[in-house]
């Protein structure tokens, strides 16, 4: 552990020379978008005579991270943000594309973008991203995970897209709307195939839904106070023969409160609730580094998947500061077969070094039987 813990100090240390960013969930996650517009803002801040009169805004975007499914990684790509209106009190709209590559020859490419009408209070987001990752892979459900001689590895293929027409209203804090998307799933090269025998190792799905949103958080990126709850219902159409239609309910909350002076309390509760025909290609997948850090990215996998986590970040001295956090999560088939022996502890610290209002951090993550990860990015985990 202690040249792992090396290699991610000099990662994170080369990650603050440029606008490094969180390659794990692109596009598609709230996460990505946050850290794209902060490193955006965070160049012209730094380079304001770069700022053109017709308002055009484009920035690179770049930078390193690590995480246990990808090793060290390199991120590169750019931001544009432009205006849509004459009026200046109207969000800029943006579109941004990035690709990475890790060291484990983990490839991921995506664009995505805001477009705003109507005065700001109408917006179609869109996105799309495609991943090509070599995994470790435990096998399906709790009790398969839990046995270190299934420990294996697969060849993760996926293609997903998604566009949402979405209203903000209540001065913005409040966005509802409807979502389209599509993801195609391909699983090969498994070194032990016995572990998905009878399951399909491919799935094409057309996904509806609605997704509502409700944030009162000071900042985005970095938040001290305020709520974020997001609640999205869906419902996944299958193309292939080989899977079968079902639902999905994802729900999140994130509570903020400032404490005492660079002291701030983060609570984050998670669901992601599917149907009992959901094939295995389209679970949560669990830990990495937001939700149950310290287990691998998709280690444990079933149907349902809730999980809690509080964290403390504790600023110490001008840039520099910690975060202390708990939690626990669990997977399993459906409510009848929740098992209370099968919950996921998850502990860790972490350093937090802010510069140009950036955020960048490592963690250091602790589950069960051993089970740890390092994890260096921008911004907090939630």
């Amino acid at each position: 552990m202690g040249q792992r813990l090396r290699n991610v100090l000099l990662v994170l240390l080369l990650s603050i020379l440029g606008h490094g960013l969180e390659a794990q969930d692109f596009s598609l996650d709230p996460a990505y978008v946050r850290s794209v517009r902060d490193s955006v803002e965070s160049y012209y801040r730094r380079h304001p005579w770069k700022i053109p009169e017709n308002g055009i805004k484009i920035a690179p975007v770049y930078g390193v991270g690590y995480s246990p499914e990808r090793e060290a990684f390199a991120i590169g790509g750019f931001k544009m943000d432009y205006p849509t209106s004459k009026d200046k009190a109207m969000p800029l709209s943006y579109i941004g594309a990035v690709a990475s590559i890790s060291t484990n020859l983990s490839i991921t490419a995506s664009a995505d973008g805001h477009n705003y009408a109507a005065g700001g209070h109408f917006y179609a987001a869109y996105g799309v991203r495609y991943n090509r990752s070599p995994l470790r892979f435990w096998g399906l459900g709790y009790e398969s995970a839990s046995n270190d001689e299934n420990r294996s590895t697969f060849l993760e293929n996926r293609i997903e897209a998604r566009v949402d027409l979405m209203g903000r209203f209540a001065a913005g804090r409040l966005r509802a709307g409807v979502f389209l998307g599509y993801d195609h799933y391909r699983a090969e090269n498994f070194s032990l195939p016995s572990l998905v025998v009878s399951q399909p190792v491919s799935s094409d799905y057309l996904t509806a839904g609605v997704s509502v949103d409700f944030d009162t958080r000071d900042e985005v990126s970095n938040p001290t106070r305020g709520v974020f709850l997001r609640l999205e219902p869906s419902f996944n159409i299958a193309t292939t023969d080989n899977t079968l239609n079902f639902y999905r309910v994802e729900f999140l909350a994130d509570f903020y409160f400032s404490l005492w002076k660079g002291g701030v309390l983060a609570l984050d509760l998670y669901a992601d609730l599917a149907g009992r025909d959901a094939p295995w290609t389209m679970w949560n997948e669990t830990g990495g580094g937001v939700r149950l850090r310290g287990y691998y990215t998709g280690r444990y996998r079933d149907r349902n998947f809730v999980s809690i986590q509080a964290e403390l970040r504790q600023n110490i001295y001008r840039q520099h500061g910690i975060a202390l956090w708990g939690g626990a999560g669990s997977v399993f088939p459906s409510f009848s077969e929740f098992d209370i022996d099968h919950i996921l502890p998850t502990y860790g610290l972490g350093y937090r070094f802010t510069i140009w209002n950036i955020t960048f951090r490592i963690d250091a993550g602790f589950g069960r039987k051993g089970q740890y990860g390092i994890y260096a990015g921008i911004n907090q985990a939630f």
